[in-house]
């Protein structure tokens, strides 16, 4: 099966093609949406992953759950 892959070096978009009843139900219709939409993912994860390490573990906090660190958890889609 084919995958569509988020870009993390992509570039942020805020809004995707509205569809339309006229629209096609093939992929050329929607995978661009899709890809808009898992890129901004991917995105969204590395900045928040980033945002986890500069803060660290917050005092109080529990330890997560598989001894991995915070924001080292599998990209959004792959796990």
């Amino acid at each position: 099966m084919a995958e569509l892959i988020g870009n993390p070096n992509g570039t942020f978009q805020d809004r995707v093609r509205k569809l339309e009843p006229t629209d096609l139900a093939v992929p050329e219709t929607w995978d661009p949406i899709h890809q808009t939409l898992i890129t901004n993912d991917v995105i969204l994860h590395g900045r928040v992953v980033a945002l986890e390490d500069q803060v660290g573990e917050l005092p109080g906090e529990p330890e997560p759950e598989g001894g991995e660190p915070r924001g080292r958890g599998p990209e959004p889609g792959r796990g």
